[in-house]
């Protein structure tokens, strides 16, 4: 499968802005070991709309690097699979009608799901505490309003940019 040149230098920009805007523009978490809210989701969504399922790699491998910079190495394993499996559940939904703007508030939300579910798993098999996996949770529904509501609200101005 050849991956068209445009689209390879789109995700590569698309990544390096994901790990900028969750390693440089986060806020971390009071009481919570290696927890903090980003813009970095925004960037995974819109990555949906621009260049489909790449988006998997700009999110997986994005935020991969961006949990290492920010010293929440522990995280960076199942946020590789999360923001991948987060992008793909979007594009899912997605790419049914791309132009339809509650197709991608649906979409969006069921990638922002998969991703607070799949912290939640991870933080209760890291520490074995449910309480403390569903506490982390709370946290993670705040990212996903973080991410989705602003990638919703400007996703029909990016995808008039034709970009790719």
């Amino acid at each position: 499968m050849r991956i068209p040149i445009k689209k390879l230098c789109t995700a590569a920009v698309l990544m390096a802005l994901t790990v900028c805007a969750t390693a440089f523009m986060s806020f971390p978490v009071p009481n919570m070991q290696g927890a903090y809210v980003h813009p970095g989701d925004i960037i995974i969504f819109l990555s949906v709309l621009l260049i489909g399922p790449y988006a998997a790699v700009v999110g997986g491998l994005g935020g991969f690097a961006a949990d290492l910079i920010v010293g929440a190495g522990v995280y960076a394993p199942a946020t590789l699979v999360i923001k991948a499996l987060m992008a793909l559940a979007c594009y899912f939904i997605v790419r049914m009608k791309p132009d339809s703007f509650w197709l991608r508030l649906s979409g969006m939300a069921a990638g922002a799901l998969v991703m607070v579910a799949g912290y939640f798993l991870y933080e209760w098999v890291l520490t074995g505490q449910l309480a403390a996996a569903a506490l982390s949770s709370l946290f993670n529904l705040v990212q996903a309003v973080v991410g989705v509501v602003p990638a919703w609200l400007i996703s029909p101005a990016v995808e008039k940019l034709h970009l790719v």
